[in-house]
């Protein structure tokens, strides 16, 4: 059983956006534990150094409180509490002797006249003499804390840029590849039913023509018709060998000095007789002897298939309005339509090969894909660029080429 290309399509880019979604968790975890990880390292520092007072003060006190006992100066009342029975001795290290012992085996911790953290205690029988922490390292191990946070964070951010940046690209190709993917199966379908149409409506004048007797009139306009279809069929298969060549880089450009003002007008009498006469609504401005160096049937090419856009993609009565100036070296070639319009989100695809507009209008137009992607190609090789612009559907399209001039010889 077949799958539905448009399903198959939306299948795979749920699942890359699933896969994306998860893989972004993945990285916001990781980082969320490498901070934490890295704060609490950092904070089991602090907390060392930290501890390092308590140390320092027992290391004092120690050896205060054994000097008071071997000295007799600690005794007991009621046989009970310890208390000082006699006075200080003497022999005790002065202030400034424990002061320089206590720095010189704890380096990490200073003395102060007064707390600066709550919990900092005071050295026995200094009541203005405080144990605290070398703010300075304290200061230090913050500062390298929060550096390293930063540090990790912006190592982190910058991975998941990385990784953000490539799944956006592969997003971006696997969108390309699916919508060319769309775009030819499409551009198969459209062909098909391009080519079934006229095949089929030639298969019937014949045998109509070889079943019956007809009159004159009906010979005439069965041979009209026979002569639309045929010209149908020419016109894609042409089209078709004229992008093979150049998907084989073997379409170029033979250029010729050319009277593009002469060259409009006839095109735009032979189309408006081949689409029937009135049928385009043609209102033409086209400033004379405006030359150009460009292959003469690839300007045929593309003026007839923009002539052909503005008849399909516009309900009747049409207006189409064709301008052809001069603007300093270049001639400027404007074909505007009052017809379906294109959405702004189309502009910068419509010249993409096998892409249709997806509007429902459009949609319900026979067509291949291949018009304006030819019209793109030949422009350039003929040294030109071109542009389209539109309000919106229903607002009608506008597509400017510019060609450079040459000179009359």
């Amino acid at each position: 059983m077949s799958t539905d290309p448009d399903k198959e399509i939306d299948q795979q880019r749920f699942v890359f956006i699933v896969a994306t979604i998860l893989l972004i968790s993945l990285i916001g975890w990781w980082i969320s534990l490498q901070i934490s990880q890295t704060q609490d390292i950092l904070s089991a520092r602090i907390e060392k150094l930290k501890s390092v007072r308590a140390e320092a003060w027992l290391y004092d006190s120690s050896k205060v409180l054994k000097y008071y006992e071997d000295s007799g100066a600690l005794g007991k009342k009621d046989g009970s509490d310890i208390v000082i029975v006699s006075k200080l001795p003497t022999e005790l290290q002065s202030r400034k002797e424990r002061i320089a012992d206590i720095a010189a085996k704890f380096p990490d911790v200073q003395i102060v006249p007064k707390p600066v953290a709550a919990d900092d205690p005071p050295l026995l029988d200094m009541f203005d003499a405080y144990l605290t922490s070398d703010q300075s390292k304290l200061e230090n191990l913050e500062r390298e804390r929060v550096s390293v946070i930063w540090k990790a964070a912006l190592q982190s951010g910058a991975m998941a840029i990385g990784i953000l940046t490539g799944l956006i690209m592969i997003y971006n190709k696997l969108n390309d590849e699916l919508d060319l993917k769309l775009r030819q199966k499409n551009f198969l379908d459209a062909v098909t039913h391009e080519l079934k149409t006229p095949i089929a409506s030639i298969r019937i004048w014949t045998e109509t023509l070889f079943s019956k007797s007809l009159k004159e009139e009906q010979l005439a306009k069965i041979s009209f018709r026979m002569n639309q279809d045929l010209t149908r069929l020419s016109d894609l298969v042409g089209n078709l060998l004229v992008v093979a060549r150049g998907e084989a880089g073997g379409l170029s450009s033979n250029p010729q000095l050319l009277n593009l003002s002469e060259s409009l007008s006839r095109i735009l009498s032979t189309m408006d007789q081949k689409l029937g006469p009135g049928n385009l609504g043609l209102a033409q401005e086209i400033q004379e002897d405006i030359y150009v160096k460009a292959d003469p049937e690839q300007i045929e090419i593309i003026i007839e298939n923009l002539l052909s856009n503005a008849f399909k993609y516009a309900d009747s009565p049409r207006t189409t309005e064709v301008q052809l100036k001069v603007d300093k070296s270049r001639a400027i070639l404007t074909i505007s339509d009052q017809g379906y319009g294109i959405h702004s989100q189309n502009l910068t695809k419509i010249f993409d090969k096998f892409y249709r507009s997806g509007e429902e209008m459009t949609r319900r137009v026979p067509g291949t894909g291949l018009g304006l992607f030819l019209v793109k190609q030949m422009v350039e090789l003929n040294g030109g660029s071109v542009k389209v612009t539109s309000k919106g559907p229903d607002q009608g399209s506008t597509f400017t080429i510019f060609l450079p001039c040459a000179e009359k010889l």
